[in-house]
């Protein structure tokens, strides 16, 4: 597994709204309960837009880590059910963070969008609320794995626009759900078992609203490692404006080279 994640102010914004989260359990009781990984894209102001989407995923870690050592994340007490861990996670965030708004002027109406993903094994598991995605990309293709909860992606779906129309709508930025605006949230769960040699990105629509699908994939797959093909993927995006933060996570699942090519270095 070889890992790369990086957030950007862009070129527009006065400060980052955008809040990522990386969690290995491999050195705890509870290993074997998968990784966390997160984007969160905070909405509703400075101050309630980075408190938002960083409250996100400081209650996803906190609560994450607790969930699997009630439930036996270790694999020596019953078997974690990966739907309700995501959805009690989103939950969990959705709530701390209603309630925070809901105790300050200043914070009301706060909100962010959360893609976030557990990787168990090869076993994938998604949860969304938003507009931030995650992508696979398998055998040289990309595929975006996820539905944006927005107003111009539920037109698209329906046939209502064309996805030239989409592109440039007026509307594209306004989001449908976000986590922390309501007391109740409904949040989508996607599961996929994932290959050797799969990538998986999680971004913020400030890499996925300027940077298209193709472009993507081309400079993920002509990068050395993840690490460079987030910075590659960072520097495309504030090429093209930089109009909002940009923020991603990219995970690989390498194949492991043979003993004697890696003694060799070959």
């Amino acid at each position: 597994m070889e890992i790369g994640y990086l957030t950007n102010r862009g070129r527009r914004r006065e400060h980052n709204e955008d809040n990522l989260y990386v969690f290995s359990p491999s050195d705890t009781p509870y290993r074997g309960a998968g990784m966390l990984f997160a984007v969160a894209d905070g909405m509703g102001g400075h101050a309630g837009g980075e408190f938002a989407s960083r409250i996100a995923v400081e209650t996803l870690g906190k609560y994450y880590e607790h969930y699997t050592e009630a439930t036996g994340g270790s694999g020596n007490g019953p078997t974690v059910d990966f739907e309700i861990a995501v959805r009690d996670l989103i939950s969990e965030a959705n709530a701390v963070i209603y309630s925070q708004s809901q105790s300050s002027p200043i914070l009301r109406g706060m909100g962010t969008t959360l893609t976030l993903a557990v990787l168990n094994d090869q076993e994938l598991s998604l949860g969304q609320i938003g507009d931030s995605r995650a992508y696979l990309i398998r055998n040289g293709k990309i595929e975006q794995l996820t539905n944006d909860h927005s107003l111009v992606a539920e037109q698209l779906r329906m046939g209502l626009i064309t996805e030239e129309e989409a592109q440039y709508h007026p509307a594209k930025n306004i989001i449908t759900r976000a986590l922390g605006t309501k007391e109740h949230v409904e949040s989508d769960f996607y599961s996929v078992q994932l290959e050797i040699d799969d990538r998986v990105i999680l971004c913020s629509d400030g890499l996925h609203g300027v940077v298209d699908d193709q472009e993507m994939l081309r400079l993920t797959l002509g990068a050395q490692t993840t690490a460079e093909a987030c910075i590659r993927l960072v520097e495309e995006a504030n090429n093209r404006g930089g109009p909002d933060n940009i923020t991603l996570v990219l995970f690989h699942l390498k194949p492991i080279k043979p003993f004697w090519r890696r003694l060799l270095k070959i």
